[in-house]
């Protein structure tokens, strides 16, 4: 700004050019930032006219928008050539940006980033740079003009997307899961940009390494139904267009049967999480070791738990615990054997359920993984529970209610809940129990996660019933049954069938 400019000597001036832009804050920040290099009768000058000549390329933005393209083109005529080209890389965020990302995506250097906040071009705070949502639109849009830079611009963006996330593998399948999940929040709409570009180019490289940490964010994020439709689309481009002897291609692929397995079992539909798992595994198997079979194994064996068929089941999860310890995983091998606790102790083996249990626990401490940790203590706590020992089982279960809340895994906060909801109604609190089973119900409606849903809501129903909450264990009961055309007819749902019959008698 002009070192010795008075605003009072323009006020007419100023009064023009804050109604030729309808009172914009954003279209007056950028007027000002002009008055380096203008005077102020130049720049209402440049206001006034540009919008009438800018008003048929933009005639369905509203007035207050065309006003402000006017200001806009003049700040762009004002930059550099090279400030220019990377300000178009930069509209390919889908939001905040650090420098690094701009660095990579735009070739933007610290020194160019400052002149664009200087120019009020980019804002800057807590080390992350945005643009405001119209800027990001008209930079867009001449960055559309410019079909070569754009498709640069955008391929970079999701190389860099790939290498982000590949670099925080270890994170997110490992220990500090919770700092990994801050680091990825902010960037998870450009996440979803960067596996839309490698679907649309089918690259198998950038594939294969977002698949992996995508399992873990939108899991942890509950994006169920999200993850589930980005990963068919991705077997809808790959299937018939790679070569599946070639490894690459074959575990991009396998990879998106299993990232569709993963979230079709999540959901209730169990068949189909078992059909994709199953051709997961086909394709990866002749690639092993690689993590990526584990995870396979996982899901197929979570299907077959959900279809009831409890022996395959333990099969595939011991099989992924194999699996796993090949490859190098001990977070995999982890969850393997917490899979593989939980799963005994269906089937009433509560000794081989506390040593799997066991295991998982320590390894899970082995890479300070907290979730894992409480996944393990959770089931710890119904081995105390069956034994009678009521303070222990309290202990670990409110340890694992508070580790799941610390990482914010909404699905197992809710089975941790349920599990202390059993601890109470052995004690003989059942409207604590109650409360508690009704809060993890709330929050598995909200996931969509159906096979924890129907269980919750199963066990709802039963204490209800013994509580003589008729209308309570009615409503539970009738949502199970409610559902079960589209889940298919499982245990939970004959034994809700049943209940209902025996209500009615």
């Amino acid at each position: 700004m002009q070192a010795n400019f008075d605003p009072a000597e323009h006020k007419r001036a100023l009064g023009r050019l804050c109604r030729a832009v309808d009172g914009l804050p954003l279209a007056i920040e950028l007027a000002a930032s002009w008055v380096q290099v203008m005077e102020v009768a130049d720049i209402l000058t440049q206001v006034e006219q540009h919008p009438d000549r800018l008003t048929a390329r933009w005639r369905d933005q509203p007035p207050r928008h065309r006003s402000l393209l006017g200001v806009f083109e003049h700040s762009w005529r004002l930059l550099s050539p090279r400030e220019q080209e990377a300000y178009l890389c930069l509209s390919v965020f889908r939001g905040e940006f650090t420098a690094e990302a701009a660095r990579a995506v735009a070739g933007a250097g610290l020194s160019l980033l400052t002149g664009l906040v200087d120019k009020s071009l980019l804002r800057h705070k807590d080390g992350r740079y945005a643009a405001h949502p119209l800027l990001v639109q008209f930079a867009a849009g001449k960055l559309a003009g410019r079909p070569a830079l754009y498709e640069q611009a955008k391929h970079r963006h999701a190389r860099y997307y790939g290498d982000f996330t590949r670099q925080l593998e270890p994170v997110l399948l490992g220990g500090n899961l919770e700092k990994g999940l801050r680091r990825v929040r902010p960037e998870l709409d450009d996440l979803r940009l960067a596996w839309q570009t490698a679907v649309e180019n089918r690259d198998v490289r950038l594939i294969n390494n977002l698949a992996d940490s995508f399992m873990q964010i939108f899991d942890m994020f509950g994006l169920y139904r999200e993850i589930r439709d980005m990963a068919v689309r991705a077997i809808q481009a790959l299937e018939g267009r790679v070569d599946p002897r070639q490894r690459e291609d074959a575990l991009a692929l396998g990879r998106a049967y299993g990232l569709s397995a993963a979230f079709h079992f999540r959901l209730g539909d169990y068949e189909q999480a078992l059909a994709h798992g199953q051709a997961s595994l086909s394709l990866i198997a002749p690639f092993q070791p690689d993590v990526a079979y584990g995870h396979s194994l996982i899901y197929a064996g979570a299907a077959a738990y959900g279809l009831g068929e409890g022996e395959q089941a333990i099969a595939y999860w011991q099989k992924g615990v194999e699996a796993y310890r090949a490859a190098g995983s001990i977070w995999g091998e982890t969850v393997a054997n917490a899979n593989l606790a939980e799963g005994t102790l269906s089937q009433e083996k509560p000794v081989e359920a506390e040593q799997y249990a066991s295991r998982a626990y320590t390894l899970a401490r082995r890479i300070n993984n907290a979730e894992l940790m409480a996944v393990a203590l959770q089931i710890l706590a119904v081995v105390a529970l069956q034994q009678g020992n009521f303070e222990q089982a309290t202990a670990r279960g409110e340890q694992a209610v508070a580790l799941h809340r610390q990482v914010g895994h909404r699905a197992h906060i809710a089975n941790a809940l349920a599990i202390l909801a059993r601890i109470d109604a052995a004690r003989g609190d059942t409207q604590q129990a109650l409360a508690r089973l009704e809060e993890s119900v709330v929050i598995l409606r909200l996931l969509g996660n159906r096979l924890y849903l129907h269980q919750r809501l199963l066990e709802l129903g039963q204490l209800a019933m013994k509580a003589g909450r008729w209308e309570m264990a009615e409503a539970a009961l009738r949502e199970i049954t409610g559902q079960a055309d589209s889940a298919g007819k499982t245990d939970v749902t004959s034994e809700a069938l049943r209940l209902l019959a025996e209500l009615h008698r």
